[in-house]
C-alpha cells in the first residue's frame, strides 16, 4: 500500500504528464488493477478527475453515475460473445 503523499503525487503527475503529452484535459481515472479505497477515491477526485472507473462489472445505474464511480465490462476475444452479458448482445 502507498503512502497518501505518494498517492496524491502519482494520482496528479500522470493526470499532468498525460495532460502534457495529450494536450488535452484528463478527466476520467481508472485504478490500476482496480485498487480502490476510500482514500484513493477521495483523493483521485481532489486531484481533479471528474469520474473514476472500477473493476466492478456491470450496467453503471442512476447511482453509479450520480456518484461517478462507475462499473465497466472487460472485453475478452477468448470469451463466447467477448465476456459481455447475453442482454448486450444483439441476436
Amino acid at each position: 500500500n502507498l503512502e497518501k503523499d505518494q498517492v496524491i503525487y502519482e494520482l496528479i503527475d500522470s493526470k499532468e504528464s498525460l495532460e502534457n503529452k495529450l494536450n488535452s484535459k484528463i478527466n476520467h481515472f481508472s485504478a490500476p488493477f482496480g485498487k480502490l479505497s476510500t482514500l484513493v477515491i477521495k483523493l483521485a477526485f481532489n486531484s481533479g478527475y471528474a469520474s473514476i472507473c472500477s473493476t466492478n462489472a456491470g450496467n453503471n445505474t442512476p447511482e453509479d453515475i450520480s456518484s461517478a464511480i462507475l462499473k465497466r465490462f472487460v472485453i475478452r476475444s477468448d470469451f463466447p460473445n467477448l465476456g459481455l452479458p447475453d442482454n448486450l448482445i444483439k441476436k
